[in-house]
C-alpha cells in the first residue's frame, strides 16, 4: 500500500473513533433543519404567491449563507444582553441574600442601598464595553482559545497591579480597558482622595507611612510629622463624564473596527 494511502487510512481510522465524525452528518441535518423551521415551514400555509416570494424562494438557497459581519453583530448583541443580565442578576441575589440574612439575624438587617448598586452595576457594564469589544474581536479573528485565555490573564494582572496605586495622573490607569470597569464602577463608592484602602489584593502596592518612593522605585524612609495624605495629596480622581464617554466611545469603535473586520476574507 503506497504510503499516502496509509496515511489516508490512519486518518479513518482516528475519524472513526472521534466525535468528530458525527458533525459530518449532525450539522447538515441541524442546519437544514432550522432552514425548514424559520423559512420553509411558515409557507406551508400559503394559498398563493405574495409578490416577489417566487424569487426569493428559487435564489434563498443558494444565498442563505450569512455575511460574517452579521454573524459578529449577533455575537455583539447577545454579549451586552448576557453581560447586563449577568449584573442584573448579581444585584438580585445581593439583595435576596441581605433579606435572609436579616430574617436568620435581626442585627443583619441593615438597609440595601438598590439604587446605589444598580449606579453601580450600570457603571460596571458601561465600563466593560471597551475590554468586551476587544474579546469579541480577537475571538472572531483567531480561532485559538489560547489567545483569550492569555488576554484575561494579563487583564488580571493589570488589575491587580495598576488598581492598587495612586498615580499623578490617574486617567493613565483608569483608560486602561482592563481596569476601566473596576475604575467606573469606583465612581459610585469613592470617599475620599484615596480610592485604594479597601483594595486588599494590591495591598503591597500601597503607599507606607512615613515612606517616599522615588520614580525609579527606590523607597526613602522620612521622619514627618505630617500624614503623607496632607503632605502629598492624591491628584483628583478621573471625571466621571471623560470615563464614560471613553466606555461608550471606545467600545463603539472597537466593535465597529471588530464588525469591518469580519468582512474581510479569511486566509
Amino acid at each position: 500500500m503506497p504510503p499516502f494511502s496509509r496515511l489516508l487510512a490512519a486518518e479513518g481510522l482516528k475519524l472513526r473513533r472521534s466525535p468528530a465524525v458525527r458533525l459530518v452528518w449532525m450539522l447538515p441535518l441541524l442546519f437544514v433543519g432550522l432552514e425548514f423551521l424559520f423559512f420553509e415551514l411558515p409557507t406551508l400555509g400559503l394559498r398563493q404567491f405574495p409578490p416577489g416570494l417566487q424569487a426569493v424562494l428559487e435564489d434563498g438557497q443558494a444565498k442563505l449563507p450569512l455575511p460574517r459581519r452579521q454573524f459578529f453583530l449577533a455575537k455583539v448583541v447577545a454579549t451586552l444582553l448576557l453581560s447586563a443580565a449577568m449584573l442584573g442578576l448579581v444585584g438580585l441575589l445581593l439583595l435576596l441574600e441581605r433579606r435572609a440574612l436579616g430574617a436568620l439575624n435581626p442585627l443583619l438587617a441593615v438597609p440595601f442601598h438598590g439604587l446605589r448598586m444598580a449606579r453601580m452595576l450600570g457603571w460596571l457594564w458601561l465600563g466593560s464595553l471597551p475590554v468586551l469589544a476587544i474579546y469579541l474581536w480577537v475571538s472572531d479573528r483567531i480561532s485559538s482559545v489560547a489567545v483569550p485565555v492569555v488576554f484575561g490573564l494579563l487583564g488580571l494582572l493589570l488589575a491587580i497591579t495598576l488598581t492598587g496605586q495612586e498615580l499623578d495622573r490617574p486617567w493613565r490607569r483608569d483608560l486602561n480597558p482592563w481596569i476601566l470597569p473596576y475604575a467606573a464602577a469606583e465612581r459610585v463608592i469613592h470617599k475620599g482622595p484615596g480610592q485604594q484602602e479597601v483594595h486588599l489584593v494590591a495591598k503591597p502596592f500601597q503607599p507606607e507611612p512615613n515612606v517616599i518612593r522615588a520614580p525609579s522605585g527606590r523607597k526613602y524612609k522620612t521622619q514627618q510629622n505630617i500624614p503623607n495624605e496632607l503632605l502629598f495629596p492624591s491628584p483628583p480622581p478621573t471625571p466621571a463624564w471623560l470615563l464614560a464617554a471613553f466606555s461608550s466611545l471606545g467600545g463603539l469603535l472597537l466593535l465597529g473596527l471588530g464588525w469591518l473586520d469580519a468582512g474581510r476574507p479569511r486566509s
